[in-house]
Formats: structure tokens, sequence, C-alpha cells
């Protein structure tokens, strides 16, 4: 409001001064500053939205979040139809960057709710795309950047993930390379200081254990082969 008083405050004086051609094009841009200034305090309403949106209890937005943001990671092919359906596209363009910058917005503002998020979403859902989508991300929020966002967790919230992660492995029922991968690269960083000593013991257990489905052990397996080529001299065996 003061910025626009003095906006007007200096268009009145410029009306006795100037012809009324100008007087009228200043008029212009003062309300397009207006306008400007309403549409950016709405964009910030609707960020406000969309992020209670995707985390609050209703699954349909979050999952909506992620396939639109799983396709801001993955690149684009050539689309010789593209012209054919330039509004489809407009429309979906708009809506994966949409995902994008509130990915962002809550990797910066709310990560603790983020992960939290994911975290619940790999408990409860039983679409395995949807799951591996969100593991992807998952990994991508928590290994990126030297561990920046993990680390910017608090100690709670770090062992429900890594609580998570684990029985993820011991109840999937399809292969899921990307789970393997991602506990992996994060074991990699923890073991050396012993910040996930369960991990080793639990990875045994699900090797040699009668319970264990071909796919846990097939994950085991997976994971312990990176970690042998990444940190193989600093592991300790159980």
């Amino acid at each position: 409001m003061v910025l626009l008083s003095f906006l007007w405050i200096q268009l009145t004086l410029f009306m006795f001064t100037h012809p009324i051609v100008l007087v009228v094009k200043n008029l212009i841009s003062v309300l397009s500053l207006s306008l400007s200034l309403i549409t950016d305090t709405e964009l910030t309403q609707f960020q406000k939205d969309q992020m209670e949106a995707i985390l609050g209890p209703d699954w349909n937005p979050f999952e909506t979040f992620i396939t639109n943001l799983m396709e801001s990671f993955e690149e684009k092919k050539p689309d010789p139809f593209e012209n054919l359906n330039s509004d489809n596209m407009s429309s979906s363009n708009e809506k994966v960057s949409e995902a994008k910058l509130m990915f962002n917005i809550m990797k910066q503002k709310n990560p603790e709710s983020l992960v939290i998020k994911f975290a619940n979403f790999l408990r409860s859902s039983n679409d395995i795309d949807l799951r591996e989508k969100c593991v992807i991300i998952l990994n991508k929020l928590l290994t990126e950047d030297d561990l920046c966002t993990w680390f910017n967790l608090s100690g709670s919230t770090q062992s429900i993930i890594k609580s998570v992660l684990l029985d993820r492995i011991s109840l999937e029922a399809s292969d899921n390379i990307e789970l393997s991968y991602t506990v992996a690269k994060m074991a990699a960083s923890f073991l050396p200081d012993n910040s996930w000593p369960e991990l080793l013991p639990f990875l045994y257990q699900c090797v040699t254990g009668s319970s264990s489905n071909n796919y846990t052990k097939v994950s085991a397996f997976f994971i312990l082969g990176i970690l042998a080529e990444e940190i193989g001299e600093t592991m300790v065996p159980c």
C-alpha cells in the first residue's frame, strides 16, 4: 500500500507538467505494477495452498505431485506431433514446472514434513509404480548436495526413513533397483561413521534368512555389492 500511494502521488505531480498522452502511458504503467503486485501475492498464496494439499492427509495431490515431478527429472524425447497438441503440451509443461518449483520450495521451507510424507507413502501405498517414483525422488532429496537435506532433518525423522527403507526391502514382492540403490548410496555415507549400525545385520539376515523372498535377497546382494565397491575397506563384518 505504501508503494502504491507513492506511485499515485508521483503520477498526480506528473499530470500537472506533462501532456495527456504521457499521463495515460504512465497510468498504464502504474496499473500494470499494481496488478503484478497482486499477482505475486496470489501466487504466494497459491504456493501455500499447493504445499498444504501435497503434505495434507489426502493422497491424491501427493500422487499427482510425484507423477508431475518425475516428468521433470526425465529427459524429454522429441515429439513430431507436438505442434498438433500445443495446448495440451503447454498445460502439461506448466504442471511439471509447478511440481518442480514446489519440490524446491518444500525442500527449503519444510523438508521435515516432505520427507515424512514420502515415508508414510512408502509404508502405505500399494501402487508399485508410484512407490518406485517415490524412491527415486526421495533419493534425490536425501543424497544430493552432499546430504544437505538429510543433515537438516531431526534424528527421529532420520530414524524413520532408515526404518521405512529397510521395511520396504523386506516387503517388496518385485524387483526395485531404485530402492536398493537409494539404501546403498545412503549407507556408503553412513557406515564409515557407524551411523547406520543396524544395516549390515539386516542385510545378513536378508541373505541367510529362510523367510526372505528372492527379491529381498537380490536387493541385499545388490546393496552389499555397491558397498563392497565403494567402502569395502571400512566395512566391519557382522
